[in-house]
C-alpha cells in the first residue's frame, strides 16, 4: 500500500511537472518519504488529491472550450444564412415596388424588415459566442496554470513531511521549494488578470438589448447565450 502510495505521488507531481518546461521542477524522492509519520502521510495526501481535481478542472474546461468552438461555428453559419435571407428579402422587396401595389409593397417591406432584424441579432450572437470562446481560451490557460501550483505544494509538503522527524529541513533546500511555490503562483495570477479581461468583454458582447427574437420558423440557427452560460465564469477568481 505504501509503495502504491508513493508510486502515485510521484507519478502524479512528474506528470505536472511537464506543465511548466521552462523551469526545473524541484522533487521529492520516494526515498525520502520512507518512514513519514501517519499525520504527515494524510497531509501529503491531500496535496494529492487537490493535484488530482486540477487535473480534472482542466479537462472539464476543456471541454466547455471545445463546445464553445462549436457554438462559434454555429453562429457563422446562422449569420451567413440570415445574409442571404435578407438579400432574397430584399429582391423581394424590389419586385414588389414595380407592381405600385401597397398591398404587395408593404409585406414585402415588412419581411425585409424582419430579416435585417435577425441578421443583426445574428451577428450579435456571433460577437458574443466568439468573446465566450476567448474567455473559455483562457480558462483553459488558468486551469493548465493551476496544476503546477498544485504540484509545488505537494512537492514542498512532501520535503516538510520528510524532513519533519529526520532533524528537521535544509533551509536552502526549503526554500527552494517555497519559491517554486511562489513562482508558479505569480505565473497562474498573471493569467488570472488575462481570463479577467476576457470575462469582460464576454459580458460586453451579451447580446441583451437586442429586439424580441423573430418566430422559430425564421430562426434555425443558435440563439443569443447569456453569460451566465459559460461553463467556467463561476470559476474566475
Amino acid at each position: 500500500m505504501k509503495h502504491r502510495f508513493l508510486a502515485m505521488t510521484l507519478g502524479i507531481a512528474c506528470s505536472a511537472a511537464i506543465c511548466a518546461p521552462h523551469r526545473r521542477a524541484l522533487v521529492v524522492s520516494d526515498a525520502e518519504l520512507t518512514g513519514i509519520s501517519t499525520d504527515d502521510r494524510a497531509r501529503v495526501e491531500a496535496k494529492v488529491a487537490l493535484l488530482k481535481k486540477a487535473e480534472d478542472v482542466r479537462t472539464t474546461k476543456k471541454a466547455a472550450l471545445a463546445v464553445a468552438e462549436r457554438e462559434v461555428q454555429i453562429a457563422a453559419l446562422s449569420v451567413s444564412r440570415d445574409k442571404t435571407a435578407l438579400d432574397i428579402a430584399e429582391l423581394k422587396f424590389q419586385a414588389a415596388q414595380e407592381t405600385k401595389d401597397a398591398d404587395t409593397m408593404l409585406p414585402a417591406k415588412k419581411a425585409r424588415e424582419e430579416a435585417n432584424t435577425q441578421l443583426q441579432r445574428s451577428l450579435a450572437d456571433q460577437k458574443y459566442h466568439k468573446a465566450n470562446r476567448d474567455y473559455l481560451e483562457q480558462m483553459v490557460v488558468v486551469g493548465e496554470a493551476e496544476i503546477p501550483v498544485a504540484s509545488a505544494n505537494l512537492e514542498l509538503a512532501k520535503y516538510e513531511a520528510a524532513t519533519r522527524s529526520n532533524g528537521g529541513p535544509d533551509g536552502e533546500r526549503l526554500a527552494g521549494f517555497k519559491s517554486q511555490v511562489a513562482a508558479a503562483e505569480a505565473d497562474l495570477a498573471e493569467v488570472q488578470v488575462s481570463a479577467a479581461k476576457a470575462k469582460t468583454a464576454m459580458d460586453a458582447a451579451n447580446p441583451r438589448d437586442l429586439p424580441a427574437e423573430a418566430p422559430a420558423s425564421s430562426n434555425q440557427g443558435t440563439a443569443a447565450v447569456a453569460p451566465a452560460a459559460s461553463p467556467d465564469a463561476a470559476q474566475l477568481p
